[in-house]
C-alpha cells in the first residue's frame, strides 16, 4: 500500500520542480534571492569560488537526499510521499536538456544571472 503514495508524489515533485526550477519560470522569477556573500541559497544553491559559480543541481541533491532515506527510520526522510517527491525531483532535473545536466563549475545563463 506504501507504493501507491509514491505514484501521486512523484507527479507532483515532477509538475512542481518543473513550474518552479526552469530560468524563465513565471513562479521563479517571483522568487526572492537569498545571498549570504558568495553563497546564495534561494532559489538555487550556488557558490562563487575562484571568480566561477559552482551550481549545486536540485536532482543531485535530491539524489543524496533519497540515497539518505534508505537508512534513515525517523523523520520526514522516511515517509513514501516524501521520497516520491524527492524521485519525482529527480526526474525532472534529469528530463532538462544535456548543457543543464553539468555537474561542476558551470557558466550557463541561469547561473550567471
Amino acid at each position: 500500500m506504501e507504493y501507491l503514495s509514491l505514484v501521486p508524489a512523484t507527479a507532483l515533485g515532477y509538475w512542481t520542480l518543473k513550474a518552479t526550477t526552469h530560468p524563465n519560470a513565471r513562479i521563479r522569477k517571483k522568487l526572492p534571492n537569498i545571498k549570504i556573500k558568495r553563497l546564495q541559497l534561494f532559489p538555487i544553491i550556488r557558490v562563487y569560488m575562484f571568480g566561477r559559480p559552482i551550481h549545486f543541481h536540485h536532482w543531485i541533491n535530491f539524489s543524496i537526499l533519497l540515497a539518505l532515506s534508505g537508512f534513515t527510520t525517523i523523520g520526514v526522510l522516511d515517509h513514501s510521499i516524501t521520497r516520491g517527491l524527492l524521485l519525482g525531483g529527480i526526474i525532472q532535473g534529469l528530463t532538462l536538456p544535456r548543457g543543464h545536466i553539468r555537474v561542476f563549475a558551470c557558466r550557463c545563463t541561469h547561473c550567471l544571472n
